[in-house]
């Protein structure tokens, strides 16, 4: 009875210390991922309208630590080029996240047909 019993305590002190090899390892998860179409970029592009909602996107490129975006412009209420540079200047040089997140702001403003497409890329 004896031998059973130390028998089972060494089988599961064996399997205790297996088990935690075995987690103690690193776990890859892989998993395939397709381009997204043209379409589905295009439709997940934002979309701006005002100076706020601009600066609203920058703050939130910030927080998610994205470097670049695509945004559409359209119907903007005031003048879009001066808003361009304001926000630049106040993302640089005033509002706390900008001036320690960012080094320089870069904001490449094209139309296409009617829309205004703006190419943010933050560094």
């Amino acid at each position: 009875m004896k031998r059973a019993i130390t028998a089972a305590m060494a089988l599961g002190m064996l399997l205790l210390c297996a088990c935690n090899s075995i987690l103690d390892g690193e776990i890859l998860i892989t998993s395939q991922r397709r381009p997204p179409s043209a379409q589905e970029a295009e439709d997940e592009m934002s979309v701006v309208t005002t100076y706020s909602e601009l600066s609203d996107l920058i703050s939130d490129m910030l927080f998610r630590h994205e470097e670049s975006a695509l945004v559409k412009v359209v119907d903007y209420a005031g003048e879009l080029s001066a808003d361009l540079e304001r926000v630049r200047t106040e993302y640089l040089t005033v509002i706390p996240i900008g001036v320690f997140a960012l080094e320089d702001m870069y904001i490449e403003a094209g139309t296409v047909v009617s829309v205004v497409e703006l190419d943010i890329t933050l560094t």
